[in-house]
């Protein structure tokens, strides 16, 4: 079900519209206003308090990722990425673990009790960013594109999204997909 409607808004000397949006599956509802001189959606926390579902996500915390060598996957995520390496508890495997902003990615070395490293390709018909992926945001698109490149590193593809976010879609040493993308200039 989509619902759209215009609505003023008064910032200020600024008046700009916003269409809402409703889309329903089977699986989720949620709202969200385009604000067009921002360039984002915005999702009202109305549809997503802790009063209205049971668990109450506050946030991602962290992604833990199978590698077949923990240094070649710094290498990509500390030196080319420019995550930065955190203390990590001490586990009974060896691991490692990065930080962007809040979240976190933790790195386990393939063991017998671990699960296999990587991922499995997807098909070629498959999306660029139709699979299994995670996301970080860079200020600029079209020079974490071209440091990728410069690096070696396997890209996927690229994408627009539909709120003007260029997106790369690369691979990291083991196989998993992690896009890159900057939101539209203001």
């Amino acid at each position: 079900m989509k619902c759209d409607f215009r609505q003023d808004f008064d910032r200020g000397d600024v008046v700009f519209h916003s269409t809402f949006e409703v889309q329903r599956s089977m699986f989720d509802v949620k709202a969200a206003i385009r604000e067009p001189c921002l360039g984002r959606l915005r999702y009202p926390s109305i549809m997503t308090t802790p009063a209205t579902s049971p668990i109450g996500v506050k946030t991602i915390d962290h992604v833990t990722l199978v590698v077949d060598d923990l240094e070649r996957s710094a290498a990509f995520y500390v030196d080319l990425l420019g995550m930065r390496r955190v203390e990590r508890p001490v586990f009974g495997f060896p691991g490692l673990w990065f930080q962007a902003g809040n979240t976190q990615i933790h790195l386990i070395l393939k063991h017998d009790k671990s699960s296999f490293s990587g991922l499995p390709d997807a098909p070629p018909q498959a999306g660029a960013g139709r699979v299994f992926h995670f996301a970080f945001e860079v200020p600029d698109f079209e020079a974490a594109a071209g440091q990728l490149q410069s690096a070696g590193v396997r890209v996927r593809g690229k994408g627009l999204r539909p709120d003007g976010c260029h997106q790369v879609w690369c691979y990291d040493p083991d196989g998993h997909v992690v896009e890159l993308f900057s939101r539209p200039r203001a």
